[in-house]
């Protein structure tokens, strides 16, 4: 509405025009609900921007084509693209009748250009490019002049991949074209490489039973990240020559920093997870839209409260593969990181139950950065694996992938998915070398867990955060010390979507922990470290 005066009086409006921000706006929001769902489209929704388009307005917002037509071509509907375009010819058409005909043929002919553009800038993500390119379309895929935005896989768009870049599927082709990196003026960020990387990864080792992964993913994302930008990622540092783990650093500030750790208490439907086994998963605009909105309570958190969330922790299975771009984004715009439970992925007749950590941080220069931590589960759990095999006639993969040491922000911390936290031999693995384990968890025996944790956390001598769907409860927070203090964070149950946070002592737990015994006996902050606790030669510690 348009207003002379108070936007409180009636008698104020002057008029009411249509708003072209709020327009682009709804488009680019429909367009990523559709890329990132797999939810059939609303026809009502449908007819109304058909509607909108009608008359003077397909003119007047000639700007916003392409974005309809992608639209369209994102939701597959191919009788609503027939009918945008079909009305956007019919109202150029009318131009002809203006007076003045050299400048009604010069409009004509630069809206009709206009229009074969959007078309081709849209087609150039889903139609197959034959070897000789003949089309604008093809022109702009080749080029690779599309809107990289809207590309599911990351980086897919810089291989020589002819499909569509915008469906479900992952192909199998894995080599970067070395002249659309060098040419295409867009800054590849250091995730993307990563996350492409992975996809080679699956398909170098498949699913064989190796203890360990010949193809060093991070290895493979430095590399190209110093042959595109002419300059070394010495922002993160790994190490693979322990057996037992593997170790990336993200910091090379030792000093301790107290983490505001924020866990999810969210609802994971046990049915809908299998689902992903078949072909019948279905994800709804609902989950996104509730994700979204989680995701943007978490980053105005510091605004209520006058602090800042750092980690936030999600459940096991919980995170939809296709919103990893989303959540990555996310994750290095407000610098928070992210640790929770991919979905599960068929692959090759095997079932990966993957961990991701979205790790960012600032370099040097202060750009901001994010590196991803991918890890398949190593022990699946008894039920898990009899559902997989005996429900869906699947496998569970034999490899073995080693745990993470991640050394951010100053601390060092872990990741365990669910059943791996029952394995007494992998927990001792870590003795003494963290500050904070981390377990993502779907797990419906929360007593039994629930026993091992309390153990674990004073036989680590770590906080523990451990994230479990909101039905089954054991979302918590654990710090080693008495038992009448050792949850900080405790939630269970409710039908909204929402978050827990608190902050987490770094700084006096290795304190406390650099202390001999008698020393410690007489503090009652945490708990007496265990026999065999690690102190001298503990580069943690030091």
């Amino acid at each position: 509405m348009l207003y002379n005066g108070s936007k409180n009086k009636f008698r104020s409006v002057t008029g009411i025009c249509e708003n072209r921000y709020e327009v682009s706006v709804y488009l680019a929001k429909q367009i990523s609900f559709y890329l990132d769902t797999s939810q059939k489209p609303d026809q009502t929704s449908i007819r109304g921007i058909i509607t909108f388009f009608k008359g003077a307005n397909s003119i007047e917002f000639y700007d916003l084509w392409e974005k309809v037509i992608t639209l369209f071509i994102v939701i597959d509907d191919r009788n609503a693209l027939k009918m945008f375009t079909d009305l956007i010819h019919k109202e150029i058409s009318k131009i002809d009748h203006i007076k003045n005909e050299s400048i009604a043929t010069n409009v004509s002919t630069f809206l009709l250009h206009h229009l074969n553009h959007c078309e081709a800038m849209a087609y150039g993500l889903a139609a197959i490019v034959p070897a000789v390119p003949t089309t604008i379309a093809e022109y702009f895929r080749k080029s690779n002049m599309i809107r990289h935005h809207y590309v599911r896989c990351p980086l897919l768009n810089y291989t020589d991949y002819d499909g569509s870049l915008i469906g479900d599927g992952i192909p199998t082709i894995n080599i970067l074209n070395q002249t659309k990196l060098d040419y295409t003026p867009r800054y590849i960020h250091f995730e993307e490489l990563v996350h492409f990387g992975r996809e080679m990864q699956r398909l170098s080792i498949g699913c064989q039973s190796e203890s360990n992964i010949t193809f060093d993913l991070y290895q493979y994302a430095h590399d190209t990240y110093e042959k595109i930008h002419k300059y070394k990622y010495l922002h993160a540092h790994t190490d693979n020559q322990h057996e037992s783990y593997s170790v990336i650093s993200m910091d090379k500030d030792k000093t301790p920093k107290n983490i505001n750790i924020a866990i999810v208490n969210l609802h994971v439907n046990d049915e809908e997870v299998l689902t992903c086994l078949s072909n019948h998963h279905t994800l709804f605009k609902t989950r996104l839209k509730e994700l979204n909105k989680l995701l943007n309570q978490i980053s105005s958190y510091r605004y209520h409260s006058g602090d800042r969330i750092d980690v936030v922790v999600f459940p096991e299975l919980s995170i939809p593969r296709t919103w990893l771009p989303t959540l990555n984004a996310w994750s290095r715009k407000e610098q928070i990181g992210l640790v929770g439970g991919l979905e599960y992925r068929v692959e090759q007749t095997y079932v990966w139950n993957e961990v991701i950590a979205l790790m960012p941080f600032k370099d040097e220069s202060g750009y901001r950065s994010c590196i991803p931590v991918y890890r398949l589960k190593r022990h699946y759990a008894p039920a898990e694996v009899f559902d997989i095999k005996h429900k869906y006639r699947l496998m569970v993969p034999t490899i073995q992938e080693n745990y993470w040491l991640l050394h951010w922000h100053g601390i060092y911390f872990t990741l365990f998915d669910c059943y791996e936290l029952a394995d007494i031999a992998d927990r001792c693995k870590f003795k003494g070398l963290i500050d904070l384990l981390i377990v993502t968890e779907l797990n419906r025996d929360v007593n039994y867990f629930s026993n091992i944790v309390e153990s674990t956390v004073r036989d680590l001598h770590c906080y523990i955060a451990q994230a479990n769907t909101s039905k089954y409860g054991d979302t918590r927070i654990l710090q080693p010390t008495r038992t009448e203090s050792m949850d900080m964070v405790t939630i269970k149950g409710g039908d909204n979507t929402t978050f827990l946070a608190t902050t987490i002592d770094i700084q006096s737990l290795r304190q406390f922990q650099k202390w001999d015994f008698e020393a410690q006996r007489e503090s009652s902050k945490f708990k007496p470290t265990p026999p065999g606790f690690p102190i001298e030669q503990n580069p943690r510690l030091q």
